[in-house]
């Protein structure tokens, strides 16, 4: 199901922008995938959620939030996070980001953690 497409532009602000007739505010990229009984990785950008999904297969559901500084998750979805034994959650280290996304009553119930910021080194 597309629910919208966003597009990051070269320059100039808003980074990203929506393609007019979308509906992605509060939504839950890659939440249809959600598999029961399986632990939830929340992430803020998708290209992170795709990562997750692939090398986590059988072992975790990933998706990602439409951005940090909304926060928020639209009801529809709770029901998949009450399947989940556990939800991590894993935002990028950037401005936008004041914590993890507790204002869904959701996140009350279920057992979270956020995960440590980590630099790769090559």
């Amino acid at each position: 199901m597309i629910w919208g497409i966003k597009v990051r532009r070269a320059t100039g602000e808003p980074r990203y922008q929506q393609v007019r007739g979308g509906c992605i505010s509060h939504g839950l990229y890659l939440g249809d995938d959600i598999r029961p009984g399986l632990p939830i990785l929340l992430t803020e950008g998708e290209f992170d959620a795709l990562i997750a999904r692939q090398v986590g297969e059988g072992l975790i559901s990933a998706a990602a939030i439409d951005s940090a500084a909304s926060r928020r998750i639209a009801p529809r979805w709770y029901p998949k996070f009450l399947t989940a034994p556990r939800i991590l959650i894993r935002m990028d280290a950037d401005q936008a980001v004041q914590g993890p996304p507790r204002r869904s009553p959701v996140f009350r119930r279920q057992p979270t953690a956020s995960m440590p910021r980590t630099t790769a080194r090559m």
